[in-house]
C-alpha cells in the first residue's frame, strides 16, 4: 500500500497532556526551536483548539508539509494523534498515520485559533474515514 488511501494504524504512546502540548507549541512559535545555526521558526498555516464532546484537540499545519491533529480526554490526556504528510513517511508506505483509539463524539467546535487561518476539522470516525478513502487535508505546506 502506498500513497492515498493508505492509513498507518499505530499504537499511541506518549504522556504528553493537552496543556504541556500548547505550552510546548507557544514556545516554539514565540521563540523558535535550536540555538545558533541550528536555530528555526515555526511557519504557521493553522494551529488551533478545539473541543468533540468530551474530546479537546490541537490541530497544527505548516513547517514543510506538517498536519498533525491531536485528541485529548477530558482529563487532558493524548488518546489520539493524526498525521499526514506529503511523502511516503509512515508505516507500508503511507502518507498518513493515525495513532491511538478513535474518540467518538458528534460535532465539532473550534475554541482557539492560535496563529494562521482556521481549518474545517471533521469528528475522529469522519477523518478517518476520509483518510482511508485517499481524502485527507491538504495544503499543508508553505
Amino acid at each position: 500500500c502506498r500513497g492515498d488511501g493508505c492509513l498507518c494504524r499505530e499504537p499511541l504512546e506518549t504522556t504528553m497532556t493537552f496543556d504541556e502540548n500548547l505550552r510546548v507549541f507557544r514556545e516554539a512559535l514565540a521563540r523558535g526551536q535550536g540555538e545558533g545555526s541550528e536555530r528555526r521558526t515555526v511557519n504557521c498555516l493553522t494551529a488551533e483548539t478545539g473541543r468533540c464532546g468530551a474530546f479537546r484537540y490541537f490541530l497544527f499545519v505548516g513547517d514543510i508539509y506538517r498536519h498533525e491533529l491531536r485528541w485529548f480526554d477530558a482529563d487532558g490526556a493524548m488518546v489520539a494523534w493524526r498525521n499526514v504528510t506529503d511523502y511516503d513517511a509512515y508505516c507500508g508506505g503511507s502518507l498518513a498515520r493515525w495513532k491511538g483509539r478513535v474518540p467518538r463524539c458528534e460535532e465539532v467546535e473550534r475554541t482557539e485559533l492560535i496563529c494562521g487561518e482556521g481549518q474545517t476539522v471533521l469528528t475522529p470516525l469522519e477523518d478517518l474515514h476520509a483518510l482511508a478513502a485517499g481524502r485527507g487535508p491538504r495544503g499543508a505546506g508553505p
